[in-house]
């Protein structure tokens, strides 16, 4: 950023030597970051400021103690950087286990090396390259949706139970923590899973019932 020292009526001025501070303040965290400041001694100074967290800033131009310079405030906004593959992350049960037959499901997350969130369309800057592979067989069929987030959702249907390696890379770097172990497992074990919860809830039915009914209960059966 560059601006230029001027008198009233806006003509400038030729030297320099003013005591200018600029201050950049992040809305979210409130966290304030002093700039850099070149004097060019002709009336013009150059601010530099870094930082490693996107977001919007307010921007204050101070000359002395509590003195706006023109404007300032300003509101400036920092936007992420491309998409670094291996800050990417990997999110869903999809991309660890999956069932026989049934959809499965994992999405990618785009960041910037820093770890800002990227959002907008990726594909530019991230292209997916998805491989699914075992010792005896490979999922080809797959399918990639990406959204204006910044995100992949990748869905496939396993057709044969086992372990396999799921790699997911861009231009050859391996996004996240990949690659991953995936397992297939029978269709079965979700069934299994559900008998087991019914037995349990009918074992305890017919604990309840099986209890000792109170005397006044079985005076009344009694009496009838």
């Amino acid at each position: 950023m560059r601006f230029v020292q001027t008198f009233m009526h806006m003509r400038r001025r030729m030297n320099g030597g003013d005591d200018f501070y600029v201050c950049f303040e992040n809305s979210d965290t409130k966290e304030s970051t002093f700039a850099e400041i070149t004097d060019h001694d002709d009336g013009s100074y150059t601010v530099k400021f870094s930082t490693k967290v996107a977001g919007v800033y307010t921007c204050s131009v101070m000359i002395g103690a509590d003195e706006h310079v023109a404007d300032s405030p300003y509101v400036v906004k920092v936007l992420p950087g491309r998409p670094f593959p291996r800050r990417c992350c990997i999110k869903g049960k999809g991309y660890r286990v999956a069932e026989l037959g049934a959809k499965a499901c994992f999405s990618v997350e785009a960041l910037d090396r820093f770890g800002n969130a990227v959002l907008g369309r990726i594909s530019e800057y991230l292209p997916l390259d998805i491989k699914i592979v075992s010792s005896t067989n490979e999922i080809c069929d797959f399918d990639i949706v990406e959204t204006e987030a910044g995100h992949y959702f990748v869905t496939y249907t396993p057709t044969s139970v086992g372990y396999y390696r799921l790699t997911v890379e861009s231009c050859g770097i391996s996004i996240g923590e990949s690659p991953y172990s995936l397992e297939v497992r029978q269709y079965w074990f979700q069934i299994q899973r559900w008998y087991i919860l019914t037995l349990y809830q009918l074992l305890t039915l017919v604990r309840f019932e099986s209890r000792p009914r109170p005397a006044q209960e079985k005076t009344k059966v009694l009496s009838r």
